[in-house]
């Protein structure tokens, strides 16, 4: 197996485990949780989102580490990549995916962890909701990336 394989195939299961978490946190974990009571639910969401973001920043890295390094290493930079649309979608959209994570994991939070630790369910639950739509907003964009390599590539 050559280089660029094993990188792209790094590339992919960093995308699947961090777009597949976001599926599975949004439309089955959520729902699942609704019925139960507040500090519960959120003692729960707080276990959930300590062991999520740590899969989350290794996926994250390794998908900036990667597709970066595809585009620089294999196609010469980004003149290298012209006509490949999907390459481009990728990078914008995978950069902002990535932004905005950053965002989730160091304002929302770390507020959401202060609030818990003060025993402040109604702000914990505020913050919560904050990341429930970014999350949201970031599982829309990273199922658009993959539609787009199926289309375009």
């Amino acid at each position: 197996m050559n280089l660029y394989k094993i990188t792209l195939l790094a590339h992919i299961v960093s995308a699947v485990i961090w777009v597949g978490g976001m599926f599975f946190a949004h439309v089955i974990l959520r729902p699942s949780l609704m019925d139960v009571d507040t500090a519960v639910r959120l003692s729960i969401w707080k276990k959930v989102f300590k062991k999520f973001f740590y899969w989350v920043w290794i996926s994250v890295f390794t998908i900036l580490i990667t597709g970066y390094g595809i585009v620089f290493l294999i196609y010469g930079g980004l003149s290298g990549i012209q006509g490949r649309m999907h390459i481009y979608i990728m990078l914008a959209a995978g950069t902002v995916m990535s932004f905005i994570y950053f965002y989730i994991y160091f304002v929302p939070f770390q507020k959401f962890l202060a609030a818990l630790s003060s025993h402040n369910n109604q702000i914990a639950a505020y913050q919560q909701g904050i990341m429930r739509k970014l999350v949201f907003f970031n599982l829309l964009l990273g199922i658009f990336i993959f539609i787009s390599v199926y289309i375009l590539r």
